[in-house]
This record gives structure tokens, sequence and C-alpha cells, in this order.
């Protein structure tokens, strides 16, 4: 089993429920049949009983995972025979084979290769990265209480990035949701679900906890993106582009993440603003144990995921990651907070009172994106639309890009709307001619600017001045003397 890179403690589930019945194994993608000695014949004519079970059995398991049963396979055993099943699509059975070396090798060999990944769909991400009474798991815990403790201990500090940063990302907190001191949070919600320790209690800091989920859910964000994208792009890349990060020491591994918090790894994939230094790479200055123990974590949950979901179940996948952020922090607090989020319903109602069916000649905003319900969407119309008119996939990206916009003030549904963003347009980045620039931009759309005439060295009315949400500001040259001379009073405005 070694030789097949198979582990002899994997977790299997006996005796699984399924809709068609009971099977006897589910392992990851592999469903396996126990029959009685003699119970397989040597001609699948006399196995229709048989065969018919594991077909059920497979449709049964791709429903409720999400998979494509193209990717499952079905055996049969009974001691002194094997029975293959697989869709093509199409069904295969392949005739009863006795048990030798080679027939074994095939299993082995078949069983390495389904046992690695599942499913990359809402339900699995929450499993295994939300906490909650029903989904309490210790990766997004840990990772939250390393960066918090590393925020308590010198986010006070003059000097330190961490201060900088969750300094401004107070500022723009406050921006989204107003001041925690005015709301009343259920600290101890809190404190209970992510373990904190006693003495943290006496002292606990909401904002340096809200900082800190801030952080693990935007790290997790980043990391699934580089997972998905690498996946489809990098050009002879065997294996999850992840793969060997899990491999990786402390200062390895504190080397490849400042390299994504950098953008570098998403621009070496041709996407250029993915990442532009947002408010949650200070953790990579302040690296030590506890944030490396927690990364390795995400790291090694990811790697057990098939990114292909992402072609073979678009609708299992659309915006993943807002459903996974609701089973973050629990729903009191999140309207506390003021957050709510658009369900699909409501955004494919409004798509429709729109007469949008992804036609490249209309173009969407959605001013207040959050994490990205109304873009996901559109995009879904646009590549339906592209695949009934049999548009090119370059070019079917090319118009998606044009055409689907986001904004939102919130750096955080940012991050969040450009990674639903990415994976819905994955399986499309193979076909991408040169960079590209995704279309969800950090912005208030509502407070704009105002613009105020000021004269001084560049002469009477060639300054302005920019007034910004939060008090800041700074001057721009409109025009120079010379320039101002050759335009109109109308053609001079800003």
């Amino acid at each position: 089993m070694k030789a097949q890179g198979l582990k002899p403690t994997q977790i299997v589930e006996q005796e699984r429920t399924l809709l068609y019945g009971q099977a006897d194994t589910v392992f990851k993608r592999l469903i396996f049949e126990y029959k009685k000695p003699g119970g397989i014949k040597d001609i699948n004519e006399r196995n229709r009983q048989l065969i018919a079970q594991l077909k059920g059995y497979i449709d049964d398991l791709a429903k409720e995972e999400g998979w494509d049963k193209r990717r499952l396979l079905g055996v049969a055993f009974d001691g002194s025979r094997f029975v293959f099943m697989r869709y093509t699509p199409g069904w295969t059975v392949q005739k009863p084979v006795a048990v030798t070396e080679k027939s074994l090798a095939q299993f082995l060999t078949s069983l390495a290769r389904l046992v690695g990944t599942k499913a990359l769909t809402s339900e699995n991400l929450i499993k295994d990265f939300a906490v909650g009474r029903e989904y309490r798991n210790e990766v997004a815990a840990d990772c939250v209480r390393a960066f918090y403790r590393e925020i308590k201990a010198h986010g006070g500090e003059e000097g330190t990035k961490e201060r900088v940063f969750f300094e401004q990302w107070k500022i723009q907190y406050a921006k989204v949701h107003g001041s925690l001191e005015e709301k009343k949070i259920d600290q101890e919600t809190l404190i209970r679900s992510y373990g904190f320790t006693k003495k943290e209690q006496k002292d606990f800091d909401v904002y340096a906890f809200f900082f800190s989920l801030d952080c693990y859910y935007a790290v997790l964000m980043k990391l699934l993106s580089y997972q998905v994208v690498g996946y489809y792009t990098l050009k002879g890349f065997t294996g999850m582009p992840l793969r060997e990060w899990e491999e990786e020491d402390s200062d390895g591994l504190q080397r490849r993440m400042q390299d994504l918090e950098d953008g570098g790894m998403f621009r070496n994939l041709g996407i250029r603003n993915y990442l532009e230094g947002d408010l949650f790479s200070w953790y990579t200055e302040a690296w030590n144990d506890g944030v490396y123990n927690a990364l390795i974590q995400i790291i090694r949950a990811l790697n057990e995921y098939d990114p292909k979901t992402m072609e073979v179940a678009p609708d299992e996948t659309r915006d993943i990651l807002k459903k996974l952020y609701q089973y973050l922090v629990p729903k009191k607090i999140r309207h506390d907070l003021g957050e709510y989020s658009t369900p699909d319903w409501l955004a494919e109602r409004c798509l429709n009172q729109l007469n949008y069916n992804g036609d490249p000649k209309y173009r969407i905003l959605d001013p207040g994106c959050g994490s990205g319900t109304f873009p996901i969407l559109a995009i879904k119309r646009a590549k339906e639309y592209a695949r009934k008119k049999h548009i090119s996939p370059s070019v079917t990206l090319k118009n998606i890009l044009k055409n689907i916009y986001g904004f939102d003030l919130n750096p955080l549904a940012v991050i969040s709307s450009r990674t639903n963003y990415l994976l819905a347009i994955s399986d499309l980045l193979k076909y991408k001619r040169g960079e590209i620039t995704i279309p969800i931009y950090l912005c208030d759309s509502i407070c704009l600017p105002a613009v105020e005439e000021q004269a001084d060295a560049f002469g009477g009315g060639h300054q302005r001045s920019e007034n910004f949400h939060g008090g800041w500001g700074f001057r721009i040259p409109r025009r120079t003397p010379c320039q101002e001379a050759t335009h109109s009073e109308d053609d001079r405005a800003f």
C-alpha cells in the first residue's frame, strides 16, 4: 500500500447509507461492495443485480458530494473476483477478473488516485474551515488565536507593521460597520467558539479578534485561489500547486507566504491585481511558530480538495466563500454588525428584471458587491450565453472581464469577491491572452470625493483638492497653464 502512496490509517466510511441503499464501504471517491464467496459470477450477464446496485450507489454519491460521477469508481469483491465499474460517460463494466498480482495492483492504483481529493463545495469547506456548534474544528480556531495573540502582544508597539495595519483596519472597519463600542457584541460566544483561555477572556479585545478573523479568512481565500488558479494555468505542473508547501519548514513557508502576499505568484500566473498589498499581510513579518503551525494546517486541508469541481459541478461551487463566512461568525453577531447577504434567488430575480442574459453588449456593475453574488451569477449567464452562441473560450473570458464589474468599501469583501470571481472563470484562464485584471475594486461608490478649486503655484484654478471619506486629502494639478489656454471651460471639467 505504501508503494501506491496510501496510508493504512486513512479513514473509510463503513456501511454508508445512500438513497439507493447501504454501501459496504465508501472511501473518498471509491465505493466498495463486498459479496460472500462465490457471489460474483464469471460473466456479467449473471451479475445484473450487483451491477445495478453499484450504479445506484455511484449516482447517489455523486449527487450527495457534488462529484461528477465520471470521477467515481465502483468495485465489487467476493474474495476471489473483482468487478470494476465506472461512468465514462456511459456505463463501463469490466468483466470479472480473478484476484491476481496484476488485478490487485490495478485496484490499489485506482484507490491511490481516488483517495487524495474531495469535492470543492461550500459544505465541505464549512466542515474543514469553519467554527460553530456543528462544525467545531481547530483549523480556524488555531489560526485566529495565533493571529490574535500576536496582535495582542505587539499590535500596540510603535513601528511594527501589525500596529500600522491594525490601526488602518480599524478605520476601514468603522466605515463599513460603525464603531464596535456602540454595538452589543456577544463576546462570550466568540470566546467559547474559538477556545480562548481564561486568562485571555479577562482582557478580551473584540477589535483584535475581528481583525484576526478577517486575516484568517483572507489567508484562506488567497491560498484557495492559488490552488485553483494554479491548477488550471501552471503548464506542465503535476499535482496540486500547494502540495510541496506542506513539506516546508518555518523559514521556507514564510518565504512562500511573503511571495504570495506580495502578489508575485499571481502576477506570474498572468493576474495583475488579485493582491495589491492589503491590510491582512502583516503576519509575514510577525512570523512565529503559532502562525506557522496554523498555516500548515490550512495548506494540508486544502490539498485534499479537487479544483476540477469548479468545472464539473459549477452550481455547487458558486460563491462558496459566502456560506463559509456565515459559519465563522454567529448569525446574531453578523446582524449586529450590519452584515446581510443577498440570497441567490433574490439576485437571480434582479438579473431577470434587468433582462440580463449574458449578452456581451450589456455591462453589469454591482456598486456594493460584498462577496460577489451578483457578479458570479452574471458570469454564469455570460458563460451560458457563450456556450449557446458557440463563442470561443478566449473571447468569452475577454467579454466577462470587460463587462462584469463590482465595487465595495470593505477590503475583506473585495478579496472575497475577487476570489469568487477568479474561481468562477478558473476553467477559462488557460485560454487567456496576456495578463488580466479582475474588475472588482476597493472604493466607496456612495460617498464621492469633494472637489475644491484652489489657486497657488499652478495658477488660478489650476489645482484641485480631493477631500475623501475619512478626512484625508491631497492636491492634484488639473492642467498646466498652457493646456488651460487651449481648452474651453467645459473641456476643463475634471
